[in-house]
């Protein structure tokens, strides 16, 4: 997403944290119920519209969070 997360209200900030550790730390919560919530709570909260932004940024974090990525190379620091 294009975009950076320091630009995002404090709030809406705080919202997709939750929403990660959620994600990603928690296996007793569904991801559709951590997405869902934290969707909720951002419509609910923040400014109009930025409920799309952590829905999108949940979405793509819960289907990659199975995905192995490769550590950054030390050749190239």
């Amino acid at each position: 997403m294009k975009g950076s997360v320091k630009k995002l209200h404090p709030a809406v900030r705080d919202i997709l944290h939750m929403g990660l550790y959620q994600l990603l730390e928690l296996d007793k919560i569904p991801d559709s119920a951590a997405v869902n919530e934290s969707v909720r709570l951002a419509r609910k909260n923040r400014p109009p519209g930025c409920e799309k932004v952590v829905k999108a940024r949940l979405r793509k974090a819960a289907r990659s969070k199975d995905t192995p990525t490769q550590p950054p190379s030390l050749e190239d620091n």
